[in-house]
């Protein structure tokens, strides 16, 4: 018998614990009591545990990126139980749908046993990938209409319409920046030279006015 495991997350042991190692030729959809209908992959795992051994069926669900946990019943076993438990753990797994496949992990190298492990998911679950942001396009006018200011160009407006405003303060107060082009030329006194010369013309046309008659 198995039994689930929530707490049970990932296997967290050295290559050298692990004992027998199988999984399922390829996924299938499965649908778990409080989880959404996906693919899985099954494995099975034999290990060293205590003074004995356990078997481990662990369910990878690929939507969820979580691994899905099933531990025999009765805690540790003795070698000699082992043969029976891994029969039974993979018939569980087949009455669920898989077909599973022996990886023979026990036949190969320690190094490359090591390799093995570390490339299933449960030692190391990969995590969920995370949503791409959507990039939106900017929005393009219609013809003979001006295309929407964006946030930059309003900021260069308002400093444009802030600087105006200084400005304008400054001629105000008296303190322009630069004289400007329309101011009319302040006038200058004549001299007394200037009036006497003024003064005699006038004595002459008044002469020649009253010659006249």
């Amino acid at each position: 018998m198995f039994e689930l495991n929530e707490k049970l997350k990932r296997l967290d042991i050295t290559a050298d614990k692990v004992l027998r190692l199988k999984r399922s030729l390829g996924d299938i959809q499965i649908a778990l009591p409080g989880r959404k209908s996906q693919k899985a992959t099954a494995y099975i795992c034999a290990f060293k545990a205590g003074k004995g051994a356990r078997v481990a069926i662990a369910l990878f669900m690929r939507a969820d990126y979580e691994l899905v946990f099933y531990i025999n019943s009765g805690g540790e076993f003795k070698s000699s139980e082992a043969s029976t438990v891994l029969k039974d753990a993979v018939h569980f797994a087949e009455s669920l749908g898989f077909v599973i496949d022996d990886l023979e992990a026990h036949k190969v190298s320690d190094e490359k046993k090591v390799k093995i492990w570390d490339s299933l998911p449960l030692k190391n679950p990969p995590a969920k990938p995370q949503p791409k942001e959507e990039v939106k396009p900017k929005p393009v006018a219609a013809k003979g209409q001006p295309a929407a200011a964006s946030k930059s160009d309003e900021v260069e407006v308002l400093e444009a319409e802030e600087l105006d405003a200084a400005e304008s303060v400054e001629l105000d107060l008296g303190l322009p920046r630069r004289q400007l082009a329309t101011a009319p030329p302040k006038k200058v006194p004549p001299t007394p030279e200037e009036v006497e010369q003024k003064r005699e013309r006038l004595r002459k046309n008044m002469g020649r006015f009253l010659a006249s008659f």
